[in-house]
């Protein structure tokens, strides 16, 4: 186990956070993460999950604000370098998403071991969803899980190679011209069948977490009327209380793959933040709703 020294950080008007950089022991090698935690007791614990191959602070440092402005609301947060990627020893053993959840079920028993709490949840962004679904499904203390771009079906070939060119030249030029762009889209993300690393851990997080999928309006590679039916179909085999736990966002203005624009960036910082807080029963001035039964 191992620390350095925490940094404290409070602009005009913002509550102080105090950001935590240690790392986490995995045998012979060891995972960087930062906990950030408010100057005050949490009220519960958020890890965050980057893609493949993202570092910690994830593009843009997206994941840094997410997780300053959940610790102004008064939540912990844990985020982490993926075994050889940043302060991250190690290098890639195993191939596939067994992986990562190993890596992030190791830093969120380590930040639980440091900041006890009673409740968790877990935000993932694409692969990262993925993980963060099976996280939930391991957790049975998770009360919420943000799934960001989460790919329900595994994509097709033509599916590849949309997303591969995603930020390319060419697909600028697609998406600019409204009558490519309307001829693309029965090439996109139309053919797979469900994952079973989403339907399995979808099906066990279900029965005691909220669940929460986030996408851009033009990520029709990853949610189409194929997806919603998949949807329906998952959902068909929970009770109505489990259903009720689910929901799904579709943010207007692009694609939520790469957080491109300045805009999408802040969409997506307020809502997965509101979200969170309303799990956690926080309300907009950090404090805690009281209890049903405190209302009777």
């Amino acid at each position: 186990m191992g620390t350095r020294r925490p940094q404290g950080r409070a602009a005009s008007g913002e509550r102080l956070v105090k950001e935590f950089p240690v790392f986490v022991p995995d045998g012979a090698d060891h995972f960087g993460a930062v906990i950030t935690v408010p100057d005050s007791e949490p009220k519960g614990l958020v890890l965050l999950l980057t893609g493949t191959g993202a570092a910690r602070s994830h593009r843009f440092q997206l994941w840094t604000r997410v997780a300053r402005a959940l610790s102004e609301q008064g939540l912990a947060v844990a985020r982490l370098d993926y075994e050889g990627v940043g302060d991250s020893t190690g290098g890639i053993r195993e191939i596939g998403l067994t992986l990562t959840q190993r890596e992030a079920m190791a830093v969120l028993a380590f930040a639980r071991r440091a900041i006890p709490v009673d409740q968790v949840a877990v935000v993932g962004n694409c692969s990262g969803a993925i993980a963060a679904l099976g996280v939930a499904a391991q957790t049975p203390d998770c009360i919420g899980s943000v799934c960001i771009l989460t790919r329900l079906l595994m994509p097709s070939t033509v599916n590849r190679i949309v997303i591969s060119r995603r930020g390319s030249r060419l697909a600028s030029f697609v998406r600019s011209n409204p009558l490519l762009h309307r001829v693309s889209q029965p090439f996109r993300g139309r053919r797979g069948k469900p994952s079973e690393n989403v339907t399995i851990s979808f099906h066990r997080a279900l029965g005691h977490s909220r669940l929460f999928f986030l996408y851009g309006e033009e990520d029709t590679d990853a949610y189409n009327p194929k997806v919603k039916d998949s949807l329906n179909r998952l959902l068909g085999h929970h009770s109505a209380e489990e259903r009720a736990r689910f929901e799904l966002q579709v943010l207007p203005g692009g694609s939520l793959s790469g957080f491109e624009s300045l805009e999408t960036q802040r969409l997506t910082i307020d809502t997965v933040v509101g979200w969170l807080t309303s799990c956690f029963g926080i309300t907009p001035d950090g404090t805690r709703e009281p209890s049903r039964a405190a209302q009777t």
